[in-house]
């Protein structure tokens, strides 16, 4: 295509709202956290390796619900930990931790789930 039509057909799309960073980071982050479970920290990190600007990725962000978010990390983890039974209490937290900083979650959290699974 030539460049002209290539200007008009970005400016029509970016004017209809089909090209929209603020949407783009929404989806992306609503998707990536309830489809593969990832957490704030990585979301947050792919969002910046794509050059979402810093307000766009804090607008998505703020839609993941606290209590979503806290809910799904405590299943995740539960469920992780049972896959895990046949090792040591020490290896299962190592690789429980692993697994969800992997995944972007905060460290403070990982530790909490640490805590309640080896209480329990």
């Amino acid at each position: 295509m030539i460049p002209q039509v290539i200007e008009q057909v970005m400016g029509t799309l970016v004017n209809e709202g089909y090209l929209n960073e603020s949407r783009f980071a929404q989806q992306f982050a609503h998707g990536k956290f309830s489809i593969k479970h990832w957490g704030k920290l990585r979301i947050t990190r792919e969002l910046k390796f794509r050059k979402v600007s810093a307000y766009d990725i804090k607008l998505a962000l703020k839609k993941i619900d606290d209590a979503t978010y806290l809910k799904k990390i405590n299943e995740i983890s539960e469920k992780k930990w049972e896959q895990l039974s046949r090792h040591s209490t020490q290896i299962r937290k190592q690789k429980l931790f692993q697994y969800l900083a992997y995944r972007g979650w905060e460290t403070h959290l990982i530790y909490e789930q640490l805590d309640r699974l080896t209480a329990s």
